[in-house]
This record gives structure tokens, sequence and C-alpha cells, in this order.
């Protein structure tokens, strides 16, 4: 899981350059493109290759739209507008506000202790979200991208326990993806970039998209089965300190002494909520 985060932070950084000279829908589309056949041989070697029922379809095609086209959208839109490590902290907050929606969906109270949790997490996102100082223009769309990721990925949720009921995580993935490239093709292929670098594209789309979208999967499956679901979804929340890290080195991107202690409050408050929120769900 430690490999899968320096991965995953790498990954970010890649995008963040390659956002530059190429479009959203056109990165996910290659990387997707190369990950997949990674996935197939897997998903046919473990499950064996069968066809989903008719039901599930439907189903299948509303995660692929929320999951992989507009939570990653979203996401590749806030590393375009945000620096890397400020948009994997405001995506840090998703568990949070994860937790009460499903408060208000199943009618429950939420806990007291997480509400200060998510307060003490949003103090922290302050300082972070303050250094930017042309809020108003480029840095709000990536706040606002943020947003939408939040919302994709609680829209995703609710659909992936419909399908956990009568598909595996493998079945339900590869058919993802599958739905994800065909959806994603005619915008993909219509907007080819003809100016980006032979460098990004080895980097980001082939490399990235193999590490990351491919063995990356392979990782986090095997976490879930080794280490289950709360020390796995941990590991994922402390991807901004991997994320600055890699931001750092390879983009030169600097976060003051006040940022700092915000995104470690940030990241602190999140593993906490998980925590706490599985208690509550077990």
């Amino acid at each position: 899981m430690t490999v899968l985060t320096v991965i995953w932070a790498l990954d970010a950084v890649s995008i963040s350059e390659a956002l530059n000279t190429a479009g959203q829908i056109f990165l996910l589309f290659g990387k997707y493109c190369c990950a997949f056949p990674i996935l197939a041989i897997y998903f046919c070697v473990r499950d064996g290759f069968s066809l989903p029922k008719k039901g599930d379809v439907g189903w299948l095609i509303l995660s692929m739209l929320f999951g992989d086209i507009c939570y990653f959208f979203c996401e590749y839109s806030a590393l375009k507008f945000l620096p890397t490590a400020t948009a994997t902290l405001c995506l840090g907050v998703i568990p949070g506000f994860s937790y009460l929606t499903d408060c208000v969906i199943n009618r429950q109270r939420p806990k007291i202790s997480i509400l200060l949790l998510m307060i003490l997490m949003i103090l922290g996102l302050a300082p972070v979200v303050s250094a930017s100082s042309d809020f108003f223009s480029g840095h709000l769309l990536g706040y606002l991208a943020c947003i939408g990721c939040a919302a994709a990925w609680i829209a995703y949720g609710r659909v992936i326990n419909r399908l956990d009921r009568t598909m595996s995580s493998t079945a339900i993935t590869f058919w993802q993806q599958l739905f994800a490239i065909i959806a994603m093709s005619p915008i993909a292929l219509s907007t080819i970039p003809h100016d980006i670098p032979l460098r990004d594209i080895l980097i980001c789309i082939v490399a990235m998209g193999i590490l990351s979208n491919g063995l990356g999967f392979l990782i986090e499956i095997r976490g879930f089965i080794d280490l289950g679901s709360t020390v796995t979804a941990i590991y994922l929340n402390v991807l901004p300190v991997f994320t600055a890290i890699a931001g750092f080195i390879f983009l030169h991107e600097q976060m003051s002494l006040l940022q700092c202690i915000g995104a470690a409050v940030v990241i602190i408050c999140g593993c906490l909520i998980i925590l706490r929120s599985t208690e509550s769900a077990a």
C-alpha cells in the first residue's frame, strides 16, 4: 500500500504536467487503454469471463459515469487549476462528507466526534486554501472541481452498494472500465493533441497508466484482502503527504509552515473519521 500511494502521488504529478498540453478525457482514455489488458487478464484468470446480467448493465453504466468519467474528469480538472498537494488535500475530506451523506440517507444521527473532526478538517484546509492569491480565477474552478469529485464519489458509492450484491469487485471494475473506454473514445479520438511531447505520452499515459490504473488496481485489491478496508482507506488518505513530496521534487511546489500544519490536521482528522465511521458501521 505504501508503494501504491507513491505511485498515485507520481501519477498526480505527471497528470498535472501533461494537462498543459492535453485534455482530461484524452489522458484518461489513454491511461485506461494501457491499463485495461492487465485488468482483463486478471479478471479472466480470477473470475472467468462472463457477461453481466441484464439488470446489472444499467447500474454498471451509472457506476462508469460517476466513478470513472465524472470523478476523474473533476480530479484532473482540480489538478489542472490547483497545486497537486492542495488538490489532493481537498479530496481528502471526501470520507467525511461520504459519512454524513450515509447518515442522511440511512436516517442515522451522526456521531458528535465525527462532526467535530469534520470542523477541524475544514479549519485545517483554511490556510491551504487561503494561500491561493488568485482564488476567484483559475483556483476557484479547481475548488469547484473538488466539490464535483466529492459529489461523484458519493453517487458512485451508492451505485456500487447495489452492484456488490450480484458481482465481484473485479468484474465490476472490468466492465466499468470497458464501458468507460467505449464512452470516452469519440471525444478522446477527436481531441488528440498534435503537439504533446513524446516524453509526456510515454510517462503519463503509458507508464503511469500501467502502474497507476493497471498494477495499482491489483495492489489495492490485495490491500483490501490482506489489511482490510479500514487500514487500506487510511493508507490512501495519507496520499497528500506523498503528493506534496513529489510536487516539491518534480514541480518545485512549496508549502509554508502554516500550510503544512493545516495539511497535517486534514490528514489526521481524515484517518480518525475513517476509523470512527468504520466503528459505527460495525
